[in-house]
């Protein structure tokens, strides 16, 4: 399963570091319970050994083979996007005869649904496969928020473990990992070799700025009375910066950089964290064959350049896929993530809540957002989601974020909603 990440959004320390909130403590934050599961990674841990492209595909296989054969006899239920990751899990588990398997693909009536390649791996492999489509996502956000613990957005991963459990099954496998050590955001990479700078706070600024959906011009502007002290922010981009910077202050290439920071980050402290949580809160068994041991020791000193070329990414993944007989649409089917368009969640309810329970809401009277950002950001949205969707996407995510942040500050710090159910909602 993958989510598209908004992880340094909405107040990028509470997302990147998974912080919770607390305004009794004059430091603001405190550190959640919860922690990932998944060691962190070191520059050691990349450092790229010459090794053939055929023997890396071949041992890569062998793992992977092996990682799914060892798991133990399950009711299988697995989320399909046609994506190189599920698709492979699915192949190879296929496989076993001594497996209960079923199918499922989730869509939000949006452009971004995947069912057309999905329905492709469900026919190759000949499993059960069932359809899901998920038009009013907003409604559930306090319920999802209640149950993570803490503000974050991209929480519909909650749909695809309530989905496992509704087929009657209670194990899953998990693709994470597989974007990460094989080389899977090349439309994000492209950019951050444009121009390598070379200080380690400058590399470390590229890789988070090169996420443009995660920021807007104003972004420091976002915070409220209660985040200043003398008149100064407490809390300023170059914090988030600053602790990004060490992963980048080593002899690694910056390709190999970027393969560190978003396995130690982006991974660990948002996809599958997001799952992980999820999966325990529905009582489902969660594996993830890219990310045991063995697989993660092997792939990491994989060269580079066997993993993405100029025109492509996951090479070795992809010939796997065709090497088990997938058909070229999924072969070479390119990096889209699961999740939608934000102007299609804005116009879903997003604008609403964030109408009826944002822009006035607790956080602004509290002094710890700012109402005038936030009412920027909403028009900004309302003025070109026609005319010019694409621009209002980082505004969008924004105000998604602060509407989580609004609800879990409604629930979790001042009490007030029953349980997760917040009132008028």
């Amino acid at each position: 399963m993958r989510t598209v990440s908004h992880s340094l959004n909405l107040f990028p320390l509470f997302m990147t570091l998974n912080l919770r909130f607390n305004p009794t403590n004059q430091g603001i934050l405190k550190g959640t319970k919860n922690l990932p599961d998944i060691p962190p990674l070191t520059s050691h841990d990349f450092i790229e050994k010459e090794l053939s492209y055929d023997f890396c595909l071949q041992k890569t296989e062998q793992i992977l083979r092996k990682n799914i054969s060892s798991i133990p006899k399950k009711k299988f239920a697995i989320g399909l996007s046609g994506g190189t990751d599920s698709s492979i899990n699915t192949i190879l588990l296929s496989q076993r005869e001594d497996v209960s398997l079923k199918l499922f693909s989730i869509g939000f009536n949006d452009q971004s649904d995947e069912f057309e390649d999905a329905r492709i791996v469900a026919k190759l492999v000949n499993r059960d496969y069932k359809e899901i489509i998920l038009d009013d996502i907003i409604s559930d956000l306090p319920l999802m928020v209640w149950k993570f613990g803490s503000p974050k957005s991209n929480l519909w991963p909650y749909y695809s473990f309530k989905t496992v459990k509704n087929l009657g099954a209670d194990t899953t496998l998990s693709g994470e990992g597989g974007d990460e050590l094989f080389g899977g955001y090349y439309f994000r990479y492209l950019k951050y070799l444009q121009r390598i700078p070379k200080s380690p706070f400058k590399r470390a600024e590229r890789y988070l700025y090169s996420r443009t959906r995660d920021w807007i011009p104003n972004q420091n502007k976002i915070f409220g009375a209660k985040f200043k002290k003398n008149g100064k922010s407490l809390y300023t981009s170059n914090d988030l910066i600053s602790y990004f910077s060490p992963t980048f202050n080593n002899k690694l290439s910056y390709m190999n950089q970027i393969f560190l920071a978003d396995f130690n980050f982006k991974l660990r402290f948002d996809f599958n964290f997001v799952d992980t949580v999820f999966a325990n809160k529905e009582k489902i068994k969660i594996y993830s064959p890219f990310l045991k041991p063995n697989i993660i020791k092997f792939a990491t000193h994989i060269p580079h350049k066997y993993k993405l070329s100029k025109n492509t990414s996951k090479m070795i993944l992809r010939d796997i896929l065709k090497k088990n007989g997938a058909p070229k649409k999924i072969y070479e089917k390119q990096k889209q993530g699961w999740g939608m368009k934000p102007t299609t969640i804005w116009k879903g309810g997003l604008s609403d809540r964030c109408e009826r329970f944002l822009l006035n809401g607790t956080l602004v009277r509290d002094g710890w957002i700012n109402k005038n950002l936030l009412r920027y950001a909403y028009e900004f949205i309302e003025k070109r989601k026609n005319s010019n969707p694409e621009i209002t996407f980082p505004y969008i995510n924004k105000l998604w974020d602060m509407l989580s942040f609004e609800i879990f500050y409604l629930q979790r710090v001042l009490k007030e909603s029953k349980g997760w159910s917040i009132s008028s909602w």
